[in-house]
């Protein structure tokens, strides 16, 4: 099968397949080109960015399996072609690798028509205009391993909102309740800070406190009549590693939980349902990870509220 170029965004139109007549052309020397004519079946699929990893390249799977099925029914060679879009040819080149597409070739050059503003890799001067896309690329092209596509991040729960915790018997606490929530350091006004009091557009109630200083902690104490505990909070690019630990009169610690809240995209209320304790007992101590996950650009820690259920 050969493919002429491939790419998908996150979302767009349903391709259009067409039977008709491709060419192959066989250069001899500069001046004299051996044109084939062949029937292929063909697709014919522009993308538009932003291009997520993982998005195009499952995506570009899918439609290389789908063409492959209906090319083979027809006895054709299959063509995907109108692909471009900058930061999308890795991985869509990926994806159609992952199915067993053998060659992929597309326009590379830039600065000789109307689409360099948004497709193209190789400047006339020989140089990249990205060269972590080249890398990625010469990398994919001399790997002999199978080709996979990235696994996609889980998908965070849905934070129920003032409504649903009030059904539930749930009580919202607040981040800017410093009566039942201790910082150390104190909360401060302070941007870029620990704990930055923040206010804004995004969080359900508008304000959530942030740190990222290994070691710096959140702690607080749940009443006896509490059945469960979830804590709300942002995750995104930029978010970091916390441990959650039920501490215990005489000073003794257990771990209930580690939780990276690095993701790919930003989810205002990512809900983290802490394990099961003797509530009224123990309190419960937030702290910022030494580790770091590689992906994330920063370690951010950031509490949006904490939601009690009766």
């Amino acid at each position: 099968m050969l493919f002429t170029s491939s790419t998908s965004p996150p979302h767009y139109a349903p391709p259009l397949l067409l039977n008709m007549l491709s060419f192959q052309i066989n250069f001899v020397d500069d001046n004299f080109p051996i044109i084939t004519v062949c029937n292929a079946f063909y697709l014919f699929l522009y993308a538009s960015p932003p291009c997520a990893g993982f998005q195009v390249c499952l995506s570009q799977a899918s439609v290389g399996r789908s063409v492959y099925a209906q090319a083979a029914a027809l006895g054709k060679p299959a063509i995907v072609s109108e692909m471009g879009q900058f930061d999308c040819y890795c991985p869509a080149a990926r994806g159609f690798a992952s199915v067993g597409v053998g060659w992929i070739a597309w326009e590379l050059m830039l600065e000789h028509d109307q689409f360099s503003a948004f497709q193209g890799m190789v400047y006339k001067n020989g140089t990249f205009r990205s060269a972590a896309e080249r890398d990625c690329l010469r990398a994919l092209a001399t790997d002999r391993q199978p080709v996979e596509c990235p696994v996609p991040p889980p998908v965070p729960p849905v934070y129920p909102g003032p409504g649903g915790c009030a059904v539930d018997n749930c009580t919202i606490i607040e981040d800017t309740n410093t009566t039942f929530l201790s910082y150390n350091p104190p909360s401060t006004q302070k941007m870029l800070s620990c704990w930055t009091a923040w206010r804004g557009v995004g969080p359900i109630t508008g304000t959530l406190h942030y740190c990222n200083v290994p070691g710096r902690t959140i702690t607080f104490r749940p009443r006896a009549n509490t059945s469960r505990v979830d804590l709300v909070i942002k995750s995104g690019p930029d978010c970091g590693v916390m441990h959650v630990n039920a501490v215990h009169s005489n000073g003794s610690t257990a771990l209930l939980l580690s939780y990276d809240s690095y993701a790919p995209t930003v989810t205002w209320e990512t809900v983290i349902s802490l394990p099961p304790i003797l509530f009224g007992i123990a309190s419960i101590r937030i702290s910022i990870a030494d580790e770091h996950n590689p992906s994330s650009s920063n370690s951010w820690v950031q509490l949006v509220s904490v939601n009690v259920f009766h």
